[in-house]
């Protein structure tokens, strides 16, 4: 499992994508929840394999996105 942890208690959209751009996991948005666990399973309940993956933010007008390897 992947926590992330995140400074701004603001609404914000939490997204997954692999290194192909294609969207691999979608969040709720969430008001007061600054974490997200991900248990590496696609938007279907999929496992997805091993390898470096995007996480992205959107709060407020604001996009941050980061790079982070998944190891099985």
């Amino acid at each position: 499992m992947l926590s992330l942890l995140f400074a701004s208690n603001r609404a914000h959209q939490r997204q997954i994508y692999n290194l192909k751009g294609q969207l691999i996991r979608t969040f709720p948005i969430a008001q007061q929840q600054n974490f997200v666990w991900w248990n590496g399973e696609n938007d279907a309940g999929e496992d997805v394999s091993s390898g470096i993956y995007l996480y992205q933010l959107r709060a407020a007008g604001i996009s941050q996105t980061k790079k982070m390897v998944l190891i099985k």
